[in-house]
């Protein structure tokens, strides 16, 4: 659960908090007056009754909502390098700021070409013999320095891992792992977990750079219940009880919400239909 959306929580949880004790003060009041102007004799007081009052009051005070605990700060590993290749990177951040974007030749007028860059070859193109009015041609001069070339921005170099035995060869201090985008959440899993226990063993980091998002599971038995679902941290199960046709009507309201621009629902026993 990322850490933004527990300080929102709790600041929820707060302000709830504060609203109760408002309208409790305010019925405490109103019953004040009521007394004051119906002129009640004072009623004969009972021993024991204030002790009970107070044990009372003592009680409500208990009742508190209880705050989120955040998770504790940990900072991303970094590489052991050279101070030359950090020269080098930092080198590459600045040429890359002023570097112009690349753009294939006619992909601005026709929309099937595609901005994607490809190399003009054009026997007449103006683009490929370089003219001044023309968009800038991917050149030598643009390249980057050499020490920093392949590198991660956090300065790791990138390996592709596909299985747990690719994690014997990764070396934590100057490589970070990146899961293979074929691999399924059942391997990533057990990548992740291998991970924790190498770590454990040889007391050191590793950098993984695309780790499986976790999701807290809901229920939904009606298409209303998707209102109150949020998509960046849970993830929708449909009930295995529910009829073909509150089926149907629960994934077109999980496309309408996907459609209106605050986030994709996701329903983890329905993903072939909502990708229809």
């Amino acid at each position: 659960m990322a850490r933004k959306q527990l300080v929102k929580r709790i600041e929820k949880a707060r302000r709830v908090e504060k609203k109760e004790e408002k309208l409790r003060e305010e019925e405490e009041k109103k019953a004040a007056e009521a007394k004051e102007a119906a002129g009640d004799e004072e009623e004969p007081k009972i021993e024991g009754a204030e002790e009970k009052e107070e044990a009372k009051e003592g009680e409500e005070k208990k009742v508190v909502v209880k705050e989120l605990e955040l998770p504790g700060y940990a900072a991303a590993p970094k590489p052991k390098i050279s101070p030359e290749v950090k020269k080098a990177m930092r080198f590459r951040a600045e040429k890359k700021d002023r570097q112009p974007h690349f753009v294939r030749q006619e992909g601005h007028r026709y929309r099937r070409v595609g901005l994607t860059w490809r190399k003009p070859r054009g026997v007449h193109s103006k683009m490929r013999q370089h003219w001044g009015y023309r968009i800038n041609v991917v050149s030598i001069g643009f390249r980057g320095p050499r020490a920093a070339r392949g590198l991660h921005p956090s300065g790791f170099r990138e390996v592709l891992v596909h299985n747990v035995k690719d994690l014997d060869v990764v070396d934590p201090q100057t490589q970070a792992i990146r899961i293979g985008k074929t691999v399924g959440s059942k391997k990533r899993a057990a990548i992740e977990d291998r991970i924790k226990e190498l770590e454990k063993k040889n007391d050191v980091k590793y950098y993984l750079l695309n780790p499986l998002k976790a999701y807290d599971l809901v229920t939904i038995w009606q298409p209303s219940d998707l209102e109150a679902l949020d998509r960046s941290v849970q993830a929708a199960v449909i009930a295995p009880q529910v009829g073909k046709q509150v089926r149907k009507a629960i994934i077109a309201k999980a496309k309408e919400m996907g459609e209106s621009g605050k986030g994709k629902v996701r329903i983890l026993n329905a993903d072939k239909e909502l990708k229809e």
